[in-house]
């Protein structure tokens, strides 16, 4: 295996570790992980979630036709 050298703000490189490390996992494998499905060109579940969203979003039928509310009618108690 070929070892590479990356630039990385502390800080940032200290979160990652400690994520990764809550995970269980090292940030070796996460970043070999990332690296493979970037290969591979599979999305993050986030991406295809946002996706997904955005396509049942575009078939709704509902809409409010403008409508606006005041903060006051959306928190009145009936």
């Amino acid at each position: 295996m070929a070892n590479v050298t990356l630039s990385i703000d502390e800080k940032l490189l200290r979160q990652a570790r400690i994520k990764a490390l809550k995970q269980g996992r090292s940030l070796n494998g996460v970043l070999r992980s990332y690296l493979e499905s970037y290969v591979a060109g599979d999305e993050p579940d986030h991406v295809l979630a946002t996706r997904a969203f955005l396509k049942i979003a575009r078939k709704a039928e509902g809409h409010s036709g403008g409508a606006r509310w005041s903060r006051e009618e959306l928190h009145e108690r009936r």
